[in-house]
């Protein structure tokens, strides 16, 4: 099934960064191996026959599906095989695997329905290294930490780029073959050229479900507790997508035989396993599934539900016999908890506990509410770098530090830092705010079937957007990843994973990078680097594994989570999100929508596609924007900083000309975007317009203007009563010990405050547009909230966000204290992908959550951090100086006014 970008739009495919984003769209697909025939199975140790007739490379089965041998949906539930069986076999080999499934399931929740509580107190008394031995004892888990990295590791040999696992495209050479006869014969078992002993094959759980591993297990208790509840309480077609996500790697170094069959298996309803012919709505709808796949993946689902029966039979084992509960509090407790998955040392990615979670589901509602908060985080970033030119500052300085700009002379880096700190954060906006837009069309075709079921045209419409979301999340998370995988060249630590030539000295554009393979022994940089294409094995993993290992390292090690900034890990944090979204989409037990050559044509050619994707090309094409605005923006972080120490006249001066530097910056950049997009992209003037007038102009928008004149004002109001205090001091010094002059009791003068330069004074600059509209803000009207009592320990947080004096604060604050404040204003906290956490505040005049990120790599909020969280808040919740009030002293005055 192709997607809608790949069907019209393909521009520059052969350029290399773009053939990495192709290579990127192949993996989140989990497309596998490209022939229809491979005939070989590593060796185990008991070399077990073939299960049925090895299939004749030369003469590989026909196509049991008629929608195309180019289809990404049917091509992978068959090919590659290895084998081929009959109808009979192929039943009773499905039918083995679905009763064992079956069997085992009812097993655990016998068991746990009478010894729950007992499986809890046993496991969680064990010590690790007793729980460690007990996994390895009842497993054939890997017994090492990323189970996953260590068996690819052990299969990754030499390659070409043509033997690259990926299916990319039909081969011409073997799909259109009719068979005639059958070659009867074993399979060829040869040793794994990197595991001559047969080590790998003694782990054939992890093979099946390299998520799991006995190191990890072992480590925090209530992972398997957790993983024993979601298995046990959701029926086995709830983790269809997930298993089916997870068994690439099996299907791709073949620990069994890949078995063709030309049935498929039925994988949702009651006939759950039943095999049935080929049928393309309900392939397509993922109600069934090709028997090959289905036999992988019903093969993991056993090996887990067996796996967890083990488990419990050697911990009820350990006593001479378990006692029988009616109750079992502290099961329920777990469960009622989720198993504590997210505490105050929890994950900053939820895929690292995806497997020890509900399964994955589909909600329309939370995408359309989670896409808008990443949109509206996006817009703050841009509005931030247009109106805090000390945020603007501070990013240059961290840039600055990195290993590639040691020998570039001080003019050259900024066409470089100008790349990093605007063009990315702008990219980042533009495919947040279509995903918003696309999401928004989703949600109001979904409001059309909740209002009327039977509306057919509501439905074709509702999965044709649901379509086109899963698409551009998919686009999005390779043009971001390639975005990352740039950036790690800016980054603190990862200097020697990068050979680096050219000095920039005489050239700035000399200074060229190459990578080498740090695999496994750098997992930080492999799962950076390889999170969505990785160029050196012949399986790239689902993008699963390395969020959870960089989530690991992050949290537990600060000598590996210093290497990442806190820029790079919003980056991540925006990949994780959008993955998540996917894979919320792919789980859906149905999927309506075929996408057809014709139909994505159609939707593309709607002018808000159309400019869209018009857009997304001409701005970041070269380098000419970053050669040209690197001046004004050395200018702005060099000759205009932003002043410190007391508000006073030259800091009000010093301020202004260090907003007026960085006006000055994005009036060019509004010059060029403008160019670009016109000459270059022959997008319409009305989309250019909403560019440049609806986010470049933050800093010219009656909002800001009118907060810089308040605290304008408010300087020069505190000179003037500084002054007056000091004049009346050297009154009462003279009052004291008497004066000469005639004029002692003259009153003194109080200063008239000198008329500043304002920001609306100045010369207009060249691009002639100061007149035009300010940004396109949402309809939101914030009347003043009402005042919000909180505890006395977070008050302090509160008074940093909006000082009454309008000094700036110069606290920092624990990332704890942050989340403990906020829930005490009412929000409720909600982990969400990647570095990110969602605030929902459940009575809102307008939006109702914003997403923050976790300061990285210490867990503290700096004055710049809380300063822009405090805009935000300022912006689409009303907060202000005048709205908090501490909570004891509020309750006081309640109580006085109720005794009077």
């Amino acid at each position: 099934m192709p997607s809608f970008t790949e069907i019209v739009y393909n521009p520059h495919k052969d350029h290399p960064r773009r053939s990495r984003m192709w290579m990127v769209r192949d993996t989140l697909y989990r497309l596998k191996i490209r022939d229809k025939v491979i005939n070989f199975k590593y060796a185990d140790d008991g070399d077990q026959p073939s299960l049925g007739i090895v299939i004749d490379e030369d003469d590989p089965p026909v196509s049991p599906f008629d929608c195309g041998d180019d289809c990404k949906e049917c091509f992978p539930q068959f090919f590659p095989a290895t084998v081929r069986v009959s109808n009979a076999v192929a039943q009773q080999s499905i039918l083995a695997l679905t009763e064992a499934i079956q069997e085992n399931t009812a097993s655990l929740r016998s068991s746990l329905a009478a010894h729950a509580d007992f499986v809890v107190t046993r496991w969680r008394k064990k010590s690790r290294e007793k729980r460690l031995t007990f996994l390895e004892e009842h497993s054939s888990l890997y017994p090492k930490k990323w189970a996953a990295v260590h068996l690819l590791n052990a299969v990754n040999y030499p390659h070409s780029e043509d033997e690259h696992v990926y299916y990319t495209g039909p081969n011409s050479q073997a799909l259109f073959f009719n068979t005639q006869t059958e070659q009867v014969s074993r399979v060829q078992r040869v040793p794994h050229p990197r595991d001559p002993e047969g080590v790998v094959n003694r782990f054939r759980d992890t093979w099946f479900l390299p998520y799991l591993d006995a190191e990890m297990l072992s480590e925090d208790p209530l992972l398997l507790l957790g993983l024993l509840h979601h298995r046990t309480v959701n029926e086995p077609e709830k983790w269809i997508s997930f298993d089916s996500s997870h068994v690439v790697l099996a299907e791709c170094f073949g620990p069994i035989d890949h078995v063709f069959n030309p049935q498929c298996v039925l994988v949702q309803g009651p006939d759950y396993g039943k095999l049935v012919s080929w049928n393309a709505r309900q392939m397509h709808r993922g109600e069934i599934m090709g028997f090959t796949k289905a036999y992988f993946v019903f093969t993991a689902q056993s090996r887990m539900m067996a796996l967890l029966r083990r488990f419990v039979s050697g911990l009820l084992a350990e006593a001479n016999e378990a006692p029988i509960y009616e109750l079992h509090p502290k099961w329920s407790q777990l469960v009622q908890t989720d198993f504590s998955r997210f505490g105050t040392t929890s994950a900053w990615s939820t895929d690292s506990i995806k497997p020890f979670s509900a399964p994955p589901s589909f909600d329309p509602h939370a995408i359309v509410e989670f896409v808008a908060s990443r949109h509206r985080a996006a817009r703050d970033e841009i509005e931030l770098l247009q109106t805090d030119p000390a945020y603007v500052q501070f990013r240059a300085r961290e840039l600055a530090s990195a290993h590639f700009f040691e020998t570039f002379s001080g003019s050259d880096r900024w066409p470089y830092f100008v790349d990093q700190l605007f063009l990315i954060p702008l990219q980042r906006e533009m495919y947040w705010r279509q995903l918003n837009g696309e999401s928004k069309r989703m949600g109001v075709w979904l409001q059309a079937i909740e209002e009327c079921p039977s509306d057919t045209e509501a439905r074709a419409e509702y999965e044709y957007f649901v379509s086109i979301v899963w698409d551009l999340c998919l686009e999005s998370f390779a043009v971001f990843e390639s975005g990352v995988e740039g950036s790690l060249l800016y980054q603190r630590g990862f200097e020697k994973n990068l050979n680096i030539q050219g000095d920039g000295k005489s050239n700035k554009h000399d200074r060229k990078f190459s990578k080498d393979d740090y695999f496994p022994d750098d997992m930080l940089y492999w799962a950076v680097s390889s999170l969505g294409y990785d160029a050196y094995r012949p399986l790239s993993m689902d993008p699963s594994l390395n969020f959870a290992i960089i989530d690991y390292m992050c949290r537990t090690d600060r000598k590996q989570a210093t290497r990442i900034s806190q820029s790079l890990l919003v980056q991540l944090s925006d990949m994780a999100v959008l993955f998540e979204v996917m894979d919320s989409i792919k789980s859906r037990p149905i999927r309506e929508c075929q996408i057809t050559h014709e139909n994505a044509k159609k939707l593309l050619k709607e002018e808000c596609r159309d400019q869209f994707i018009k857009k997304i090309n001409p701005p970041f094409a070269d380098k000419e924007i970053g050669d040209k605005l690197g001046e004004f923006l050395e200018r702005a972080c060099t000759q205009s900083t932003w002043p410190r120490g007391r508000k006073n006249q030259e800091w009000l001066d010093g301020a202004t000309a260090s907003h007026e530097a960085l006006d000055v910056f994005w009036s060019e950049m509004r010059t060029i975007w403008a160019h670009k997009l016109r000459n270059e992209g022959g997008v319409a003037e009305s989309y250019i317009k909403e560019d440049i007038d609806g986010l470049m102009r933050f800093s010219q928008s009656e909002k800001h203007l009118t907060e810089l004149a308040a605290q304008r004002e408010h300087v020069l109001c505190q000179l003037a009563r500084r002054e007056k205090r000091t004049v009346d001091a050297e009154l009462v010094l003279q009052t004291v010990w008497g004066d000469d002059s005639d004029n002692s009791s003259t009153s003194p003068q109080i200063p008239v405050a000198r008329k500043t330069r304002t920001r609306s004074s100045r010369s207009v600059s060249k691009d002639n547009t100061e007149t035009l509209p300010a940004p396109v803000e949402p309809a939101i009207n914030l009347s003043q909230p009402s005042k919000i009592a909180v505890r006395r320990d977070n008050i302090a947080i509160f008074k940093a966000m909006f000082p009454e004096n309008g000094e700036d604060s110069s606290r920092s604050f624990a990332w704890q204290h942050f989340l403990a404040a906020m829930t005490d204003a009412g929000f409720s906290i909600l982990q969400s992908q990647g570095s990110a956490v969602t605030l929902k505040l459940e009575k809102s005049q307008g939006v109702n959550t914003i997403v923050v990120h976790r300061p990285h790599p210490v867990a503290t909020i700096n004055p710049i951090m809380l300063r822009s969280i405090a805009k935000r808040m300022s912006k689409w919740f009303g907060w202000g100086k005048k709205t908090f009030v501490e909570q004891e002293k509020e309750q006081g005055l309640v109580d006085r006014s109720v005794e009077a």
